[in-house]
């Protein structure tokens, strides 16, 4: 499953230097539904995914780059998943991040 998560990512991460390279600016955007405001990434990662119940860590709140929203995204997935929290996260040269309790 570790690996499944990773390459999975990687990939993402790929694209998404892509995409964000070849975006001047992007500004966060709000899209009214019937149930609820949706908020969008402002570097172009789509939609917040939903907060997973029992999540320690607070929202998406200043995410000053592309990586930080990304490690984020990381740590959320992983604790919706297997119900861990990793309190801290990084990402090296190649996208991968890595995270530590």
């Amino acid at each position: 499953m570790q690996f499944a998560i990773n390459f999975f990512y990687l990939r993402l991460i790929y694209k998404l230097r892509v995409v964000h390279k070849s975006m001047s600016s992007v500004s966060t955007k709000i899209k009214k539904s019937n149930t609820a405001a949706v908020f969008i990434s402002e570097f172009g990662l789509g939609p917040y995914p939903e907060i997973p119940e029992g999540w320690p860590g607070g929202g998406f709140v200043n995410n000053l780059t592309i990586e930080h929203e990304l490690m984020e995204r990381v740590q959320m997935k992983i604790f919706a998943d297997t119900g861990v929290y990793y309190s801290g996260a990084t990402m090296d040269d190649t996208g991968l991040v890595k995270l530590s309790r």
